[in-house]
């Protein structure tokens, strides 16, 4: 990916975002979008237990690890990238030596959460030996279909209060990118509707989450894309659509639309009971931290694995039978609890790239291409789900995070705007042959 639009013409940045997405889609690609669609589609089932989720994401991650070994003589792994990766490995290898200072070592826990933090870096890895991984049109393609898919099979097997999992992140912002990546005519219709689509998944499944990122995605986009004034409208219009996809054919009651949904508690002033589990799980933790901890394990945390005291958040599912409890649902909180302030730290960074990354693609004077488009917008909305669920834990977030760090190092730069017609035709020739 070459940073090029501020110094090329409009026509020419067209030619440039089109050829910024590689056609082809590797074999190496395929291995991975297969066995990760196949994963999401499992665990998109309601009726699969958490005990059976975690030997299928043990064998996807041991997959990948596979995969890197079988593609390591090909990788050209750009050498500050490699000492970064070795970096990570030796923090996550300390933090595997910190877990055993915990009161109660649950092994399992421990590798889950190593494993989780691995997954990121072979996609990386894999991503340096077929690059159109991540900048592959065709892959885009395979990618959104296999979401689609297990979006559609989550619908189709609810729970038994009628909730089921919702699209994913990554899939909501990928119909935000078709809409606005899409020329005229059928090609148009066709993204408007998987848009549609999306939105009625989204909301069917009433996890508010993907509801509100689906239109803070497209809200961003448009603002990346210098189009403000059409997040104006795009407000109105995504509080008609709700309405209207809610109840057709009666008046509008912006405030009762909700009525059948898990936005009652909101809209009604009532007390959420799904928030307040959220909060005392936190508010659990801290407390833990403070009875248990010494002075280094507030700069380094508990480790992998770590479990606190649920004092007022007793959830019977996720206690063991030592009264310990290892799910925290808000991220910022979960970082600090496992990994302390060197955690934390980490995460506020990631803040701070992703928001520089927004500001940088909004700022170019033709805008992001579609690879650029894709995953900084796609690692922002699963920071803020973060926020609010342990996203680490989903290999679509694995993925996006490892195309947002591939694209943004894939990134260069022609200095000085002094490039002649000559010079960017060759740039564009030299992306095209990709």
């Amino acid at each position: 990916m070459v940073d090029v639009a501020p110094v090329f013409p409009r026509a020419e940045h067209a030619q440039l975002d089109r050829a910024g997405w590689r056609g082809k889609l590797s074999a190496t690609a395929l291995l991975v979008l297969v066995p990760l669609g196949v994963f999401l589609a499992y665990t998109s089932m309601s009726t699969v237990e958490m005990p059976l989720r975690r030997p299928g994401y043990a064998t996807l991650v041991l997959w990948s690890a596979l995969l890197v070994m079988f593609r390591w003589r090909r990788l050209k792994v750009p050498s500050r990238t490699a000492k970064a990766m070795l970096w990570w490995v030796a923090l996550l290898v300390g933090y595997a030596a910190i877990s055993t200072l915990q009161p109660i070592i649950y092994p399992g826990y421990i590798a889950g959460d190593a494993a989780s933090l691995l997954l990121p870096m072979f996609y990386l890895l894999l991503a340096y030996s077929a690059p159109e991984l991540f900048e592959g049109r065709t892959t885009a393609y395979v990618l959104g279909g296999l979401m689609g898919l297990a979006a559609c099979v989550g619908a189709l097997s609810p729970d038994y209060a009628g909730r089921f999992e919702p699209p994913s992140v990554l899939l909501i912002t990928m119909a935000w990118v078709w809409l606005v990546k899409s020329g005229t005519g059928l090609g148009k219709v066709l993204s408007w509707l998987c848009l549609l689509a999306v939105f009625a998944l989204a909301f069917e499944s009433q996890k508010r989450t993907h509801v509100v990122v689906f239109f803070i995605a497209g809200a961003v986009i448009f603002i990346v894309k210098r189009r403000t004034g059409l997040v104006i409208a795009a407000t109105v219009a995504a509080v008609l659509l709700v309405a209207a996809y809610n109840d057709l054919y009666r008046p509008i009651d912006f405030m009762g639309m909700f009525s059948d949904t898990r936005f009652k508690t909101l809209t009604e002033g009532q007390t959420d009971t799904s928030v307040e589990n959220r909060y005392l799980e936190a508010k659990d933790a801290i407390r833990t931290a403070k009875d248990e901890w010494t002075g280094f394990q507030f700069v380094t945390g508990y480790g992998h694995g770590a479990t606190y005291k649920p004092f007022y958040s007793y959830i019977d599912r996720t206690v063991t039978d030592d009264m310990r409890n290892h799910n925290i649902h808000i991220g910022p909180v979960l970082s600090f609890f496992r990994y302390g302030l060197i955690g934390f730290s980490i995460f506020l960074w990631l803040c701070f790239a992703i928001f520089r990354e927004h500001i940088r693609l909004r700022r170019r004077r033709y805008g992001p291409t579609g690879p650029e488009l894709f995953y900084v917008v796609g690692m922002g909305m699963y920071l803020l789900d973060f926020c609010v669920r342990n996203a680490i834990v989903d290999p679509g977030f694995s993925l996006t995070i490892a195309g947002f760090l591939y694209i943004c190092r894939r990134r260069t730069r022609l200095g000085g705007g002094k490039s002649s017609p000559a010079e960017r035709r060759t740039v564009v020739q030299s992306l095209e042959a990709c």
